[in-house]
């Protein structure tokens, strides 16, 4: 006989449910004398994250009882499930190479053409004609995007192309390339001049020359690509710069409102702007609080584009997620791949539109054909395998996620009209508002990995001993130096100066007679004067402070025959001392240093003596009263070179009777890892520079 649902339902009714003050009493308990208080955190915008939440908790949100796909968008944009697009960041040291590659990653799952093109291309500069190629494909001229997309149909496949400030050459060029097959492109080449700012400080050309080529994009894509979004908001800079997700997001949303009145100030509708743009956003660690910044984005921007007047098509907005740089480690970079694998599905139950899960390499600048496959897997994992895309919206009704989606919508909400109120993003980035803000919240960040409040596995703790230094070298490129040459020969068989084009179609023809992108652009940006200036936001990582100290071991090591060594010494039986020891050893090992440990009196101890600059007591403090004046007044006195340390911090009487035997400190949670393993190795190498 089978049991109704709803009988076994029942069942469950018969038990009383338990209050809030129920389950905290219970918590409380079982952290035997330690507060309900320690189990809150709080998040870098100040959001406090509660262990439990109720029903009531959501009650009076404004953003509820809403279905996907309906305004404001929180839940997505979709009706009906539709998984994300696989959307890899592809280059090479040559178009021709790159073909090859983007060949082999179609048929391996890639769906989207996502083309990095050379940052010196997109600034109007020639590319290439060095061999190794870091950070994208060089593109010469027309030949050279044809070369690309040899055996390929661009308007077969969505693009992806961050075109930098101004969009239309390499418009031009993908319409003529594309211009046998008869059909639209669509997907996303976009423009984003104001990210080019904020990452180098200064346009090549003026704002409004890059707002006049924006419109002109727009404009051509309305006609000849409905399908095609050619202006790019992209949050990446920020976001690796140090910013929390609330500056992030406002400063997304505050060059979309920025580009959106530019274009309707030259003529464009509400509707047609809005449906130009896409957003790109980096997504860290915080997995719950990733996934609240992507709904609170979406719902955000559906209430600025309905106060510009545009109806719900260009309301919605589309997000492109990539993996994020700023958690990424140098250091056990296979970690890399646990932390891009949290990051993609926090991006992919957000309901983005296309991920790119960065190569698990990436923070060494060397990608290898095996980290890219990996990557590309991660994703085709993820939605083939662990069937996320299957639902739409998987954290909606969570209580959490509902609650910290508000929360963090209204701080993101404050930050945007703080930046409104300086006068716009641009005037904003211009007069420091946005770079001190995000100085202050890095300051913040790296003091919680320093202190190793904030843990980065594999750098900061537990640490891969077993880990050796890979030596990065640039990939062999066969082709590289014809390449080369061949862009030196047709320098000298081009045109330098040339009539500014008016439309994508003078673009075209233009680019047909031969004359190269560095030309066009460059002819673009001499219309209407110098670029805008401001303090460009640095590019950052959380690990790079205990990768410097590694770093710095190494040398260390090169110079003196061996990495500087530590001795600790355990006081009384191995259970008294254990914790104080093995935090000791993942304190000195994260700056790479060699951790050797011995009990008090061990026949190893004379040698290890012999052979460690440092020395550390681990034990009780009741031993370290009986015994260590004594022993480090006699260690001082037969090698007063070496420093002596203890682990704990005793009281303030026995800290002065150790000093006066000749303690040199005392290392305990409280203690800045980085600054004190920093001044150890600048003591070790006797104050030489690096």
């Amino acid at each position: 006989m089978t049991m109704e649902k709803n009988d076994v339902l029942s069942q469950f009714s018969k038990f009383p449910t338990p209050s809030y003050e129920e389950w905290q009493q219970v918590t409380e308990t079982s952290l035997k004398g330690k507060s309900f208080e320690t189990l809150l955190t709080t998040l870098p915008d100040g959001i406090v994250l509660k262990p439990m939440y109720q029903r009531k908790d959501v009650q009076q949100l404004l953003l509820q009882d809403q279905l996907p796909g309906q305004f404001p968008f929180t839940r997505g944009t979709r009706s009906k499930h539709s998984s994300w697009l696989i959307s890899q960041a592809l280059s090479a040291a040559t178009p021709k190479q790159l073909n090859e590659e983007l060949h082999q990653a179609l048929a391996a799952g890639q769906e989207v053409l996502h083309i990095a093109v050379a940052e010196e291309v997109k600034r109007g500069n020639i590319a290439g004609l060095e061999t190794e190629q870091v950070g994208g494909v060089p593109i010469f001229d027309l030949d050279d995007m044809r070369e690309l997309f040899s055996a390929i149909e661009p308007s077969r496949y969505p693009l992806y192309l961050d075109a930098g400030e101004i969009a239309t050459p390499l418009l031009a060029a993908l319409a003529l390339v594309s211009s046998k097959e008869g059909k639209p492109l669509f997907g996303v080449v976009g423009a984003d001049p104001l990210h080019v700012l904020a990452k180098y400080g200064r346009l090549t050309c003026s704002l409004a020359e890059a707002y006049k080529q924006m419109a002109l994009a727009v404009r051509w894509a309305s006609n000849d690509a409905p399908g095609l979004r050619t202006v790019l908001v992209q949050a990446h800079h920020y976001h690796n710069g140090g910013a929390s997700a609330a500056m992030e997001v406002a400063c997304a949303l505050a060059t979309g409102a920025e580009y959106v009145a530019a274009l309707i100030d030259s003529g464009l509708t509400a509707d047609e702007a809005g449906s130009a743009i896409a957003f790109s956003f980096s997504v860290g660690s915080d997995y719950f609080t990733e996934i609240a910044k992507l709904r609170a984005a979406r719902t955000l921007w559906a209430a600025i584009m309905a106060e510009f007047g545009a109806g719900e098509e260009a309301q919605k907005m589309i997000i492109h997620a990539r993996t994020s740089l700023f958690t990424k480690t140098a250091e056990d970079r296979h970690v890399n791949l646990l932390r891009a694998t949290s990051e993609a599905f926090a991006a992919a139950v957000a309901g983005v539109d296309s991920i790119e899960v960065s190569p698990f390499d990436e923070a060494l600048q060397q990608t290898t054909s095996f980290s890219r496959r990996i990557a590309r897997n991660t994703s085709l994992i993820l939605r083939e395998e662990a069937h996320i895309g299957q639902t739409i919206d998987p954290s909606g009704g969570s209580w959490y996620v509902e609650h910290v989606t508000e929360e963090l919508a209204k701080k993101i909400w404050k930050r945007f009209l703080e930046i409104d109120e300086a006068g716009g993003i641009v005037e904003a980035l211009q007069r420091g508002v946005i770079q001190d803000e995000i100085e202050a919240m890095w300051k913040k960040r790296v003091q919680q990995v320093e202190t190793r409040k904030q843990v980065i596995v594999g750098n900061n703790q537990y640490i891969n001993l077993m880990e050796k230094e890979d030596s990065v070298t640039p990939r062999q490129e066969e082709s590289g130096d014809e390449y080369a040459a061949r862009v030196q020969q047709k320098l000298a068989e081009t045109k330098t100066r040339i009539t500014p084009p008016q439309t994508l179609a003078e673009m075209e023809q233009l680019l047909e007679e031969g004359i190269p992108f560095s030309t066009l652009q460059q002819s673009l940006k001499q219309q209407e004067g110098s670029g805008a200036t401001v303090t460009p936001i640095p590019q950052r990582r959380l690990a790079e402070p205990y990768e410097k100290l590694r770093h710095r071991s190494r040398r260390l090591a090169a110079k003196q025959g061996e990495m500087p060594a530590v001795l600790i010494v355990g006081l009384g039986a191995l259970a008294d001392y254990k914790a104080r020891a093995d935090f000791i050893a993942g304190f000195f090992q994260c700056g790479g240093f060699d951790v050797r440990q011995t009990p008090l009196h061990a026949p190893e101890q004379g040698d290890f003596f012999a052979q460690c600059q440092m020395i550390v007591l681990c034990g009780h403090d009741e031993a370290y009263e009986k015994t260590a004046p004594g022993l480090i007044e006699n260690w001082r006195s037969q090698a007063a070179a070496k420093k002596y340390f203890i682990a704990g911090r005793p009281d303030q009487s026995l800290t002065d009777k150790l000093k006066q035997a000749g303690l040199d400190g005392m290392i305990d949670r409280r203690t800045n890892a980085y600054t004190f393993l920093y001044a150890l190795q600048d003591w070790l190498k006797g104050g030489d520079d690096e």
